[in-house]
């Protein structure tokens, strides 16, 4: 039976790997994230009342 066993193999999935990651695979080229230019809010001012004063 141990010998059917081996041929045959097991059901289960290999064990993923654990700690250090593989890093960026070889041959693939490496580009810089985007930058974007900084958006800055300007300052909300009250607006004037549109009734004139008599």
């Amino acid at each position: 039976m141990w010998s059917v066993l081996v041929d045959i193999g097991t059901p289960a999935q290999l064990p993923k790997q654990r700690g250090k990651s593989p890093g960026w695979e070889k041959g693939k080229v490496r580009t810089v994230a985007p930058r974007y230019p900084t958006v800055k809010k300007r300052v909300s001012r009250r607006k004037k009342s549109s009734r004139l004063v008599v």
